[in-house]
């Protein structure tokens, strides 16, 4: 009964985050506009992330246009591992707290997407904007 109990914790708590360890970086046209870094902090998942404060989209919703990511990164919140999808919280600085999920496509890549609210995709609809596609990561270390 123990056991199960310590592995009830162990998933509730969020699992090391193996392969997804490490520093992550989006670009657009030599551009940085993401920045992440991700790390096991006493068997728990834990990292941090700056957004650019401009990303524009094209019709279909591959990113267009963007600024340069901040260096100075934020902590991410309720980082979790389910199965193989990484997911977290963001905040901007006080303006938005942003969902996320991260999916590996191999070692050294790995899909970022943001979950939108409904209302976030009908205000995006309204102005003819698409929602924006999964953004590509490459680890650097």
């Amino acid at each position: 009964m123990r056991f199960l109990a310590l592995a009830f914790v162990i998933v509730v708590l969020g699992q090391p985050i193996g392969p997804y360890s490490g520093d992550w970086t989006a670009e657009f046209n030599g551009t940085t506009y993401l920045r992440l870094t991700l790390h096991d902090k006493d068997g728990a998942p834990q990292g941090a992330m700056s957004l650019c404060t401009s990303l524009q989209v094209d019709k279909q919703g591959n990113v267009d246009r963007v600024t340069e990511a901040p260096r100075t990164l934020r902590p991410m919140t309720d980082v979790r591992l389910i199965g193989k999808v990484l997911s977290f919280s963001h905040d901007d600085g006080g303006h938005d707290v942003s969902t996320f999920e991260l999916r590996l496509i191999d070692p050294h890549t790995a899909e970022l997407t943001v979950l939108l609210s409904e209302e976030e995709r009908q205000a995006l609809a309204a102005e003819g904007v698409p929602p924006p596609k999964a953004f590509r990561l490459v680890k650097s270390r």
